[in-house]
């Protein structure tokens, strides 16, 4: 059976060239940018997994906007 997929793939590769790169091209980029992003996720999931009571570990983030002040003319 396996005999036979590439035996289609390959006859399909030579009779549509053009079609057949464009469809290997893109599986490339998006396997290419799927693993970039697993990655990405496992390295930030990992962030102060180094300390022995890494659960007790918490990040507060805050955002301050200061009212805006009147210019004097």
């Amino acid at each position: 059976m396996l005999k036979n997929l590439f035996s289609v793939a390959l006859r399909n590769l030579r009779k549509n060239p053009g079609y057949s790169l464009l469809n290997i091209f893109g599986l490339t980029i998006g396997i290419t940018f799927s693993l970039f992003l697993i990655f990405y996720i496992k390295d930030e999931l990992s962030y102060d997994r180094y300390n022995k009571k890494a659960d007790r570990i918490y990040r507060i983030n805050s955002y301050i906007q200061e009212p805006e002040k009147e210019v004097m003319k």
